[in-house]
């Protein structure tokens, strides 16, 4: 044991080997389960970004729903969980998840970018309505109807005045 510990703490403390491997450097290991190697291969190549070696050495690999779901938690790709699913009927490639995958997440980046542009069409359209009463009301009233900052009148006033 490598701490010194009173006799009563020690016999409740395990002092077994413990074994930590770092995924991104886990090239060199070898596995005893063939299993194992699959999902710390695929699992490096996510983590380094090639998933074009994932496709072409895995893409028709058939893998268990413990196997994605290993290889979700360690990628920390939390979509990969998806096809641990009891309900899953068919039998899924890592080919077949990596394009699932890619779809949803270019799914929820196409929704991300429209919502941040009607936010943004928003703001455009109340900085240009605040711009076009700047010589008919005053800058407190602007604000208010507008829903623009005080600041930003103000700043809007100083540009058009």
């Amino acid at each position: 044991m490598f701490v010194d510990m009173p006799e009563k703490v020690l016999n409740a403390v395990s002092d077994y080997k413990m074994n930590l491997v770092e995924v991104r450097s886990s090239g060199e290991l070898k596995f005893s389960s063939k299993e194992l190697e699959i999902v710390f291969n695929i699992s490096r190549n996510f983590l380094n970004g090639d998933i074009e070696a994932v496709k072409s050495q895995y893409g028709q690999q058939i893998l268990s729903p413990e196997q994605f779901q290993f290889i979700g938690q360690l990628t920390r790709a939390r979509n990969l969980k998806i096809f641990n699913q009891p309900s899953r009927k068919e039998d899924i490639t890592m080919c077949k998840a990596l394009e699932n995958l890619i779809t949803e997440s270019t799914d929820k980046g196409i929704a991300q970018g429209k919502a941040q542009g009607i936010a943004e069409g928003k703001t455009d359209e109340q900085l240009r309505i605040a711009t076009s009463l700047l010589d008919v009301l005053d800058d407190d009233t602007i604000a208010l109807k507008t829903g623009v900052p005080l600041e930003k009148v103000q700043s809007l006033r100083k540009q058009n005045g």
